[in-house]
C-alpha cells in the first residue's frame, strides 16, 4: 500500500507542476539568424573602421543595408564595441542582448517616423532634397 500512496502523490505533483516551455525549432532558427546578423554587423563595422583608419571612407551599400534593418553599423570604434557586446550577449542568450536589439529597433523606427513626418510637413525640404540630395541640403 505505501507504494501506491507514493505513486498517487507523484502523480498529483506532476499535474500541479507547470511544464517548462522549451523553444521550438523555428525559435531556435530565428535566434541563430539574429545572432549571425549581429556577428556579421560587428565584423562589418570593424572592417569599415579599419578601412577608415588607413584611408578615406565613403558610406557604402553595406552600411545602408544594415541601416535599413536598424542595426547601427558605421565606421567608428563605438559601433564596433557596441555591436560586439550585443553579439556576445546574444550568443550567451542573455536577456540584455535581446533588450538592446529591441531598443535599437524601436529607436530606428521612431527616428524613421520622425524624418517621414518632417518631410510630409515641410514640402520645401522635400523639394530641396529632391534636387540636391539629403547630404547637400544639410550642409547649407
Amino acid at each position: 500500500m505505501p507504494s501506491s500512496t507514493i505513486e498517487r502523490q507523484s502523480a498529483a505533483q506532476d499535474e500541479t507542476e507547470v511544464p517548462l516551455r522549451l523553444s521550438t525549432r523555428r525559435q531556435e532558427v530565428l535566434a541563430r539568424l539574429l545572432i549571425w546578423v549581429y556577428v556579421l554587423a560587428a565584423a562589418t563595422s570593424l572592417f569599415l573602421w579599419l578601412i577608415q583608419l588607413f584611408g578615406r571612407h565613403h558610406p557604402s551599400w553595406i552600411e545602408l543595408a544594415f541601416t535599413y534593418i536598424n542595426i547601427p553599423v558605421s565606421s567608428s570604434l563605438i559601433s564596433v564595441v557596441l555591436l560586439t557586446l550585443m553579439a556576445r550577449a546574444l550568443i550567451g542568450r542573455k536577456r540584455i542582448g535581446l533588450l538592446a536589439v529591441a531598443f535599437f529597433q524601436a529607436l530606428g523606427s521612431i527616428s524613421s517616423l520622425a524624418v517621414l513626418l518632417v518631410l510630409i510637413a515641410e514640402p520645401e525640404i522635400r523639394q530641396e532634397w529632391g534636387r540636391t540630395g539629403p547630404s547637400a541640403s544639410s550642409s547649407t
